[in-house]
């Protein structure tokens, strides 16, 4: 009540005031003063208990509660129609809210004698008491109503200063009669409302009419409504409010405009550039700025000054000049740098054994050999053949079986039988091409290669001995094939290769040009030299980016000791040329330096069992004779290393069961202790080798070990 009285006293001592300040023409352009309004605040609830105080509410609480809004509101106008107001202040939206709740069987008692204790239906209350204060804020958009008054909507911003509540639940039948322990009432607790959110907001909607009481002020009634756009807490309660306030608003009145004189003052300065790229230039105007210095009003006179700023450049011709540098460093496979690094650039000698696949896959419907993917030579080319000459790609050999077998046939007394195979169990649509199939073969073999007809026996059937599964595409083009056997064992033995390979550590180097120019550049190239070979560069017109040029080290032939040289050039817009230069040092560890240093090496053997018949494990005799030579490259220092792969046919689960099982056939093969190797089932998780063509899936079904052997002196 002290609250209400003293806003009622500050209204009217504003209306005195304000309707004594101004006169009949002053017109306002906004308004500010206080407002008051009662608050109806209706609660409604989702909840039972309020976390941490038990109640044995079995239902949701709703009720209504009053209270005040008090503050000062500012309005302005945005046009004929439409205006802004601004409500701010502090309100209490408290609210007792209750539900009234049947609990059967419940013991009681009479409060008064005999003080017998009985046990049946009641009907309690279950209150809780909120006291809650907020400072709030409301910006509204008003709009003039033709029949009068003005309809606003906004939001309302409010922020929680306190909060508390009681909480307790009332006996209220049967009337004469008491809990327990002689009370009407129990579960009494008090306390902060849990888990309240402090910062609340709300949809308001308001209706209000503006009643003059002096040419520059207004008595506003209002009526608003606010609904919850969230809720009190982190649990159901929410709080919706109708208001009833009065609003006192004070017009400021603008003051006259006075007299305004306009002086006009220019201040000028002359800047001398230099420029690498632009002979002498004439004094230009290069910028012009204005501003404006507002004067004080004296006797309704102002007196502003313009000030205009002119920045004129006059541009002498200097040489460009330029400084840069150079930043290189080495970065491993995790990205780990090494600044100012040696790159160690090793040699390794590396044996490895890729085996044969004697089956010539033909297009369906096809005896021609020309649609297969074999290399077919003239006559004139099978003496320059050598097998030492063929890259050490195990698709690329592939396309030399037929040359393969061709030149060891020639150079020894083995005979091998060709026998031809279609795709189903009945012949394609062509008859008699199985048996064509292997007479192309038989005759490339003899008019290229010269081979006896009495060397070579001929045969054919529907599907292959192995057939791969028919009702598949994939099936049916390595169905359709001749395959080449002989019991001699060189014939289709695989192909060894001797390589030498190479290691770098750091195996990336990684570059950043940093140059501040002194004119633009016209175009840069990074070179990197290994001795008088350039191995990489990198180029580019303009800026040169902000960003690290990265290479895989890959130096030349020459195997020397020389540092590797790296050169930033940059030629800028008037053809002059800028370099900067530095080296990376090198150590390089060739098979050579290892034998006159007697460096302990790794021997590294690799070979690959293949001709696993489709969906199978076992050993085929062609593996277990490649098996029997692997038994020679392993000794008791060896480490041997088991990697097992599948195709792309199957589910990958059974894949991964079929790749694991072909590696322990391989290790029990062999005869390998335990300890001394590992096994890497890879299933189809890992494909060596593209499966879009049949020999890439026959290749692809093989296991493949590799054998590291440390040697302390090469001979």
């Amino acid at each position: 009540m002290h609250l209400f009285r003293t806003f009622l006293i500050s209204v009217f001592l504003v209306i005195a005031i304000s309707a004594s300040s101004y006169s009949q023409d002053d017109k306002p352009t906004w308004f500010i003063g206080p407002y008051g309004a009662i608050m109806q605040s209706m609660h409604s609830t989702g909840f039972k208990d309020l976390p941490g105080y038990p109640s044995c509410c079995f239902s949701e609480r709703s009720g209504t509660g009053i209270g005040y809004d008090i503050g000062m509101l500012l309005r302005f106008p945005i046009n004929e129609k439409m205006s802004f107001r601004l409500f701010g202040g502090i309100n209490s939206p408290g609210a007792t809210i209750s539900s009234d709740e049947k609990i059967g069987n419940q013991f009681i008692r009479n409060p008064q004698f005999p003080f017998d204790t009985i046990a049946r239906d009641i009907t309690v209350q279950h209150s809780i008491e909120s006291m809650i204060t907020q400072i709030s804020a409301r910006p509204m958009i008003s709009y003039a109503l033709p029949f009068g008054g003005d309809i606003s909507a906004g939001f309302g911003l409010n922020y929680v200063l306190s909060q508390s509540f009681n909480q307790k639940e009332t006996l209220i039948s049967p009337d004469n009669a008491a809990f327990l322990d002689g009370r009407g009432t129990r579960n009494d607790t008090s306390g902060t409302i849990p888990d309240l959110s402090s910062f609340q907001t709300s949809l308001s909607l308001a209706y209000s009419y503006n009643l003059p009481i002096s040419n520059t002020s207004l008595l506003v009634p209002f009526i608003e409504y606010h609904y919850p756009i969230q809720s009190l807490t982190s649990y159901d309660w929410n709080i919706s409010r109708i208001q009833l306030g009065l609003a006192l608003q004070f017009g400021i009145v603008p003051s006259k405009a006075p007299k305004v004189i306009t002086d006009t003052v220019y201040r000028r300065d002359t800047i001398i550039r230099v420029s690498p790229i632009a002979v002498n230039t004439p004094t230009i105007l290069n910028e012009s700025q204005k501003g404006f210095i507002k004067g004080k009003v004296d006797n309704d006179i102002r007196i502003d000054t313009i000030m205009i700023s002119e920045t004129y450049v006059t541009t002498l011709f200097t040489p460009p000049t330029y400084k840069g540098n150079l930043v290189v460093y080495g970065l491993d496979e995790k990205g780990k740098q090494t600044s100012k690094p040696t790159i160690r650039i090793e040699e390794w000698e590396q044996i490895e054994t890729f085996p044969l696949l004697p089956y010539i896959y033909f297009e369906e419907g096809s005896s021609d050999l020309g649609g297969t993917k074999q290399r077919l030579l003239l006559a004139s080319q099978a003496g320059l053949f050598n097998e030492d000459s063929l890259p050490s790609s195990t698709l690329d050999i592939y396309r030399d079986i037929l040359n393969i077998i061709g030149s060891r046939a020639k150079a020894s007394s083995a005979s091998f039988e060709i026998s031809g195979f279609t795709n189903t169990v009945i012949e394609d649509d062509v008859p008699g091409i199985t048996l064509q199939r292997a007479k192309n073969i038989q005759s490339y073999m003899q008019s290229i290669w010269g081979i006896s007809s009495n060397k070579m026996s001929i045969n054919s059937g529907k599907l292959p001995r192995t057939p791969t599964n028919p009702s598949t595409l994939d099936g049916k083009q390595e169905n359709a094939r001749a395959e080449i056997s002989s019991k001699d064992p060189n014939l289709l033995s695989p192909l060894k290769k001797r390589t030498i390979t190479r290691t770098m550590n750091p195996p990336i180097l990684a570059i950043q040009p940093q140059i501040q120019a002194g004119a633009a550049i016209k175009s840069w190239e990074i070179i990197i030299e290994d001795g008088d070979q350039i191995v990489q560069t990198f180029k580019g017109n303009g800026r040169i980016p902000d960003s690290t040029f990265t290479w895989t080290i890959s130096p030349s032939s020459q195997m020397s000791n020389n540092p590797l040289a790296v050169t930033l050039q940059a030629i800028d817009t008037i053809g002059i040329n800028h370099s900067w230069n530095m080296d990376v040092q090198t150590e390089r560890v060739t098979l050579r330096n290892k034998q006159e240093l007697r460096i302990n090496d790794t021997l590294i053997e690799r070979f690959a069992l293949i001709l696993f018949d489709f969906d199978k494990s076992s050993l085929s005799s062609a593996n277990q004779t490649i098996a029997n030579t692997i038994k020679q490259s392993i000794k008791t220092n060896s480490a041997v290393t088991i990697t097992g792969y599948t195709d792309r046919t199957g589910d990958s689960t059974y894949n991964q069961v079929l790749s694991e099982e072909r590696c322990k056939q391989v290790s029990q093969y062999l005869g390998l202790s335990p300890g001394t190797y590992s096994i890497i089932p890879m299933g189809g998780k890992e494909i060596p080798f593209e499966n879009d063509t049949p020999q890439g899936r026959a290749y692809s079904r093989t296991v493949m070990i590799e054998i590291k052997t440390p040697v302390k002196e090469r001979k």
